[in-house]
């Protein structure tokens, strides 16, 4: 089994390759300070997913006070709230996989309502695959955030931010569970109901 530590650097390396497979980083979230350069070290990010590691440093470890980061890799002039929807999907998105590599007869959805001035709206729901099976919509996560807020108390810290991912996948992944259990609830009590029926 894996520990939290673990489990937190596997989400957050896949965060990581998300980032490098689905987005253009841009070079420049390589800070003149060399702070991410030394971070990346710290953080023991392998060499390929470097690039990605600056654009999340500087998004999601790098405090810009009380605005968003509109010069950030996800963002450009045309459309702000389609930059804070991209940040926040290559966040959870990575969380999901896992999960759904978990439950494959789950069927999950990340919503995310991006609001530039206020906070945004991240919601994760779940349902069950099947045709003759009966299903309806569960709430894994819900979060309200601020596209400035950093999620971590103490980004410099690797063992704090793996630390936080592996406690954010295991709720989800505890309400996940709870599901599949009402559902087969569901399912197993309709399936008396019809048994009934044709009695």
């Amino acid at each position: 089994m894996m520990n939290n530590i673990d489990r937190g650097k596997e989400i957050f390396l896949g965060q990581l390759k998300e980032m490098a497979e689905g987005y253009k980083t841009m070079e420049e979230c390589v800070l003149d300070n060399g702070i991410p350069f030394a971070q990346a070290e710290v953080f023991e990010v392998p060499v390929e997913l470097r690039e990605a590691f600056y654009a999340y440093h500087a998004e999601f470890l790098t405090d810009h006070g009380t605005c968003t980061n509109t010069s950030g890799p996800f963002f450009d002039d045309e459309d702000v709230n389609d930059g804070i929807r991209k940040k926040y999907w290559y966040f959870y998105w990575p969380i999901v996989k896992l999960l759904n590599n978990k439950y494959p007869d789950l069927q999950f959805r990340v919503i995310i309502e991006p609001h530039y001035e206020g906070s945004s709206t991240i919601l994760v729901v779940v349902d069950r695959y099947g045709k003759n099976k009966f299903t309806f919509p569960v709430v894994v996560l819900l979060e309200y955030v601020k596209a400035w807020c950093l999620p971590f108390d103490r980004p410099e810290e690797p063992n704090h931010v793996f630390f936080y991912l592996c406690n954010l996948y295991n709720s989800m992944e505890q309400v996940c569970s709870i599901a599949l259990s009402i559902f087969d609830f569901t399912n197993s009590a309709k399936e008396e109901n019809l048994q009934s029926v044709r009695c």
